[in-house]
């Protein structure tokens, strides 16, 4: 897929061949190796930290990381995908059903009993809305799944998209709502949020319906990512702390119709 997308000049990490053409080498130990080429550039920033760029910026920046989703999305959808083409699904089964593709993050050890019940309140909600979405026609296909700063790297304000390891079939807005999910606390979020839907407005139009749906995608990863830590981190560090009270600040605001913080 990010050959194809390569090819198709989007910008992306490209898969390099081996002297047998084959992308994937597989070693003695029984490891499987691929090879990505490398790319220029720094991250867009990281997660715990402000973003390292002023407001005009900031702006900027995130129009073009809109633009390059819907270049993504774009070149994509012609793609002819390959016999036995197999990627998780994002689906609503894999974000709030009883086995999400992440983890029940209604169920983190490091809750609280209000925050339990406030993220099955929110589970309910999103269930309730991806369903709309979905019988309304939303947009599903492959997404990166995973637009995080750290996966967009910034190269004299060109951006190139890595890390495609959670890549799968899901619903494309869940791509926006990904890369807002971490400006939460950003003081120029309203910006952010604009910019980066005109972005992607500039390639792929989005409908008033469509932009509607990016705070519950937001609200979404967020809560994703509460259940990613379950396996991956102690309920009492730092970051598991960090993600489960952003993910309660924003279910508190979506639950009484307030939209994202701004």
């Amino acid at each position: 897929w990010c050959a194809a997308l390569a090819d198709a000049g989007v910008t992306v990490a490209r898969p390099l061949a081996a002297a047998d053409k084959n992308l994937l080498v597989h070693l003695a130990d029984g490891r499987i190796a691929s090879v990505i080429q490398w790319v220029d550039g720094a991250a867009l920033g990281e997660a715990a930290v402000p973003l390292p760029h002023p407001a005009t910026e900031q702006t900027a920046l995130h129009h073009a990381l809109g633009a390059l989703v819907a270049r993504v999305h774009i070149a994509t959808d012609r793609l002819r995908l390959p016999p036995g083409f197999s990627r998780p699904r994002w689906d609503i089964d894999g974000l709030v059903g009883e086995a999400p593709f992440w983890g029940r993050f209604w169920d983190h050890p490091g809750l609280t009993r209000e925050q339990a019940a406030l993220f099955r309140d929110a589970r309910a909600f999103l269930r309730e809305r991806l369903a709309d979405h979905a019988a309304s026609g939303g947009d599903q296909g492959l997404i990166h799944a995973d637009v995080l700063r750290e996966n967009v790297m910034v190269q004299d304000g060109a951006m190139i998209l890595i890390d495609f390891d959670d890549s799968g079939f899901g619903f494309r807005l869940f791509d926006l709502g990904t890369a807002l999910s971490q400006n939460l606390y950003e003081p120029h979020l309203a910006a952010i949020h604009d910019a980066l839907i005109a972005g992607y407005d500039s390639e792929r139009p989005l409908g008033p319906e469509d932009i509607a749906m990016v705070p519950v995608f937001t609200l979404m990863r967020t809560l994703a990512s509460v259940g990613w830590t379950i396996p991956r981190h102690a309920p009492d560090e730092p970051v598991v702390r960090r993600h489960i009270d952003r993910a309660a600040m924003l279910s508190a605001r979506m639950l009484a119709g307030q939209g994202l913080p701004f």
